[in-house]
């Protein structure tokens, strides 16, 4: 059960900081084109939502890649395990399989599912989240 626990913190671990990021860009934009900060009051969510799926899928993508690991996974301790042995190739196709199966909205709830405790992006990249400390 800890280890769900650890896997759920370190997500939205990282989704507190893209959205960080997706609001700082959105303010940045709105400062860009002219609108002062007293005016952006009520911020448009679905161009938000936008930046914030786009930045998600960058941010996973290019970590996974290169690192195997979040900031999140990072502080956690956690790591993704299936990558390391594979070509560079293969390794953007399995991330690009990972992210892709994220955007399922329940996709988070798929690891009650699994008798092995993976989620469904896991096992479609066959890949798995492995603890670091280990």
């Amino acid at each position: 059960m800890v280890y769900l626990l650890r896997r759920f913190v370190a997500f939205y671990i990282d989704n507190g900081i893209l959205f960080f990021v997706a609001t700082f860009v959105y303010v940045l934009k709105e400062r860009i084109t002219g609108i002062s900060l007293d005016e952006i009051v009520n911020p448009n969510t679905n161009e938000l939502l936008v930046y914030h799926i786009v930045l998600f899928f960058f941010y996973f993508f290019i970590s996974e890649i290169i690192f195997y690991r979040t900031i999140g996974k990072i502080l956690f301790k956690l790591k993704i395990s299936g990558f390391s042995s594979i070509s560079w190739k293969k390794r953007i196709l399995q991330s690009l399989i990972r992210n892709i199966t994220r955007l399922i909205p329940f996709e988070p709830f798929s690891i009650f599912l699994d008798e092995e405790k993976r989620m469904w992006h896991d096992k479609a990249a066959k890949t798995i989240v492995i603890d670091g400390r280990k």
